[in-house]
């Protein structure tokens, strides 16, 4: 059975990208997840024969809200801690015992840490046999940082932003409210201010106005 070219292509994609990152495999499952779930929650409003149409107009906007806002606290932070998390990796700040010394007994102690410095690509990489314990590492590196991005920014940064917004939203919700129902009670007080005077403009209104004035 042959698939199609396309799904082929999809999945040497994600090998090529996603394989050798976990922790961007994380970031980008935890997004489409938050997609997928604000969907399904949208649909279920839109479905929902127990809510107005106002009230859906006001939900609805809301869930968008949230969603864009979880999605965009969690990849600002994830993103950064992942690359810096990848640097310290790449360049031998922090790595396991094992390839430590395998660099130092190839001579390249002193490039260990250097801003520049790519272990990958040092020509023993692959004959060192360092490959299969530096992506091991790496992966464990990248994980770490996505999983404690997501925590910042789902436990901390996102409820701060969300009850800001909230706070503005409820404000002027009230301040909407408290004018409509201002206006009602003046309607209520005096009738007359929303009511028009009738115009006399029969002959018979006319001719006795005309009387009264004489």
């Amino acid at each position: 059975m042959k698939f199609p070219r396309q799904i082929t292509k999809t999945a040497d994609f994600i090998l090529e990208h996603f394989s050798k990152d976990l922790g961007t495999t994380l970031i980008w499952t935890t997004i489409v997840g938050w997609i997928a779930s604000s969907a399904a929650q949208i649909c279920g409003i839109l479905r929902n024969p127990n809510y107005t149409k106002e009230q859906k107009s006001f939900m609805i906007p809301q869930e968008i809200g949230d969603a864009a806002m979880n999605i965009a606290t969690f990849f600002l932070i994830t993103t950064p801690l992942k690359k810096f998390a990848n640097k310290l990796v790449k360049t031998g700040k922090i790595i396991p015992k094992a390839l430590r010394s395998q660099i130092v007994r190839h001579g390249d102690a002193d490039k260990i840490g250097s801003f520049d410095f790519n272990i990958r690509k040092l020509p023993y990489f692959q004959s060192a046999n360092m490959e299969k314990t530096y992506n091991s590492f790496h992966n464990f590196m990248s994980t770490s940082a996505a999983v404690v991005g997501g925590i910042i920014s789902s436990n901390i940064v996102t409820p701060i932003l969300r009850n800001r917004l909230a706070s503005k939203h409820k404000d002027k919700a009230m301040l909407k409210l408290n004018t409509t129902n201002n206006m009602n009670r003046v309607n209520i007080n005096n009738p007359s201010s929303t009511q028009v005077k009738p115009v006399h403009t029969s002959v018979f209104d006319h001719f006795k106005q005309q009387n009264m004035s004489i």
